[in-house]
């Protein structure tokens, strides 16, 4: 990556107080596809270090709710109405926030596997996550809702998307400039979800 760009971001993060530069990689997509609106209930996926969580939470403000899941704690100043959980997304039980707090209007998840250097492993790794954070939103995404995830792109990435397609008005893959340039990272952003 070019030094200049990694010290813009870098230094941007430090500037608006974002845990990590990550946070304008949602920014972008949000500038792009209009992800968040006051009152909006949103599901981060794969939250720490939060930057996800800090970039919402000004625009969701107290009448939204974010709920923040990792394996990892999420060290943020207390906000009441972000919900932060430490477990694994894989076997945490999603009924259950659906039953106390309703659909929500957007899933976003930065969740990413303990790469092993491998392209081929880290990639298949990567969309395992992935069709594990759709099947979430599949279960928890309200109709009309939008969904983020990462991934790091390989043979599978059109598969996964074609997975997409037929739950959204529009699906894409997406390389935000915060992303850096040497990165395989990709999104897959849905708009308008049809349940």
């Amino acid at each position: 990556m070019d030094p200049k760009k990694k010290d813009y971001y870098y230094r941007l993060a430090k500037k608006r107080g974002f845990v990590a530069r990550s946070a304008f990689k949602l920014e972008a997509l949000d500038q792009k596809y209009r992800l968040f609106n006051q009152g909006y209930r949103v599901l981060d996926l794969g939250a720490a270090p939060g930057s996800w969580v800090q970039y919402v939470a000004p625009i969701v403000k107290e009448r939204g709710l974010i709920v923040a899941i990792d394996l990892m704690p999420i060290e943020l100043p207390f906000i009441d109405y972000v919900k932060c959980i430490q477990e694994d997304i894989e076997v945490y039980p999603f009924h259950s926030l659906v039953s106390e707090h309703g659909r929500f209007h957007v899933v976003i998840s930065d969740v990413a596997p303990q790469t092993t250097g491998q392209r081929e492993a880290d990639h298949d790794a990567s969309l395992k996550l992935c069709n594990r954070v759709f099947d979430i939103a599949l279960e928890s995404l309200k109709s009309g809702g939008s969904f983020v995830c990462k991934m790091y792109q390989g043979e599978g990435t059109k598969g996964f998307l074609d997975r997409l397609k037929p739950h959204f008005n529009l699906a894409k893959v997406q390389k935000p400039g915060a992303s850096r340039s040497e990165s395989r990272e990709v999104f897959l952003v849905g708009i308008k979800f049809k349940r």
